[in-house]
């Protein structure tokens, strides 16, 4: 359904397929209360409505004249950027219907139906609990559906904290560093392969820092998680002897992010972190020694670029103005600027990682 409804342009079948959302969302009673992880990609709509109704089509209302360039708002740009919305909410709408009427372990049991391997389903039935829809907080309210956890647990705070970035900016690297170890060797311990240990105790990491909603103590700025996520993808990929662990690590992760209901594109944030991964493996390939502040940088850059990919591809499916893309720049450098911020992070935890085996949690 997402698919035709971006592929079309008949304002006639856009409408009904919107129509059809509501219809099935009324109909399945999913709460409204669901609607609210819509406002995720408020700042993404709104850009969007700005640039089609201020460079498409013809200006009816001229708002700044300088010589052979003005400025104006488009009565049919604006139309055409609702329609453009209105396809975003046709896939959004979609992929919330799904989660909420699949539970994780029926998602898991139908990828194991499609062929996915024992071992992946092992890994993705360790991360259930790490999927309670945990905030980082601390408080452990969060709903999850089925296969583990009752939501109630006691978070991810108490005596080992929660992985935040706020010891960062104080310079308390030894606090986060072992926290992140605490978590790390918690979801190890599960497994007796260190492969499998490595790649699911990784994506369990940027399960738990995605799930941090603002850092506290951080200037609001998009991409800051950056600084842990990337190591962790590639502490994971290079403490795995498997074929392209980064990619396993991003696609395990985003799946149960998603399924977790804080994935903000459905099914394309999994294919965003799969795509990460995958290229985090591609470079590792081809840098073999990180011991260089600068190697570390440079692979944190590239991913972070591919960190706001889900955006640029949604944009490039809509066809979007070109504008749309100068407006979005400052948002892809930042990201790629926490990308490159986070290979003194990355170099660190490849000295305590990388020669160093699992604690089993007693």
């Amino acid at each position: 359904m997402p698919i035709v409804g971006f592929a079309t342009q008949d304002v006639r079948v856009i409408l009904a397929l919107f129509a059809l959302q509501i219809v099935l969302w009324l109909a399945l009673r999913i709460p409204f209360s669901e609607l609210s992880h819509l406002r995720r990609v408020r700042r993404f709509a709104l850009i969007l409505l700005l640039v089609f109704s201020f460079f498409h089509g013809k200006a009816d209302v001229v708002l700044l004249a300088l010589g052979q360039w003005s400025l104006g708002f488009s009565i049919a740009g604006f139309s055409a950027g609702l329609l453009m919305m209105t396809k975003l909410l046709i896939m959004l709408l979609a992929a919330q219907i799904v989660r909420s009427c699949t539970s994780t372990t029926e998602m898991i049991s139908g990828m194991r139906a499609l062929g996915m391997s024992s071992d992946a389903a092992e890994i993705m039935n360790s991360l259930l609990d790490v999927g309670t829809g945990q905030q980082g907080d601390g408080s452990g309210q969060g709903k999850h559906r089925g296969g583990g956890g009752n939501g109630k647990g006691k978070g991810h705070g108490g005596e080992t904290g929660r992985i935040d970035l706020k010891s960062i900016l104080k310079g308390d690297m030894a606090s986060v560093y072992a926290r992140i170890e605490h978590h790390r060797n918690k979801i190890a311990s599960q497994f007796s392969n260190s492969d499998l240990a490595s790649i699911a105790s990784s994506s369990a990491l940027i399960v738990l820092v995605r799930f941090i909603k603002i850092a506290p103590g951080l200037p609001i700025a998009p991409g800051h998680k950056n600084v842990l996520i990337v190591p962790f993808f590639i502490v994971g990929a290079r403490t795995s002897n498997t074929a392209w662990p980064g990619a396993k690590i991003g696609f395990y992760s985003g799946v149960i992010h998603f399924m977790s209901g804080f994935g903000k594109y459905g099914p394309l944030g999994v294919l965003q972190f799969f795509l990460l991964g995958a290229v985090i493996d591609g470079m590792l390939s081809v840098f073999r020694n990180l011991n260089s502040l600068a190697v570390c940088g440079f692979i944190g850059f590239v991913a972070g670029l591919f960190r706001v990919s889900t955006e640029i591809f949604i944009a490039w499916l809509l066809d979007v103005p070109l504008e749309f893309y100068l407006f979005y720049l400052p948002f892809i450098a930042a990201h790629c600027i926490f990308g490159a911020l986070s290979a003194p992070v990355t170099k660190q935890l490849l000295t305590r990682f990388s020669d160093k085996g699992f604690q089993k949690n007693e």
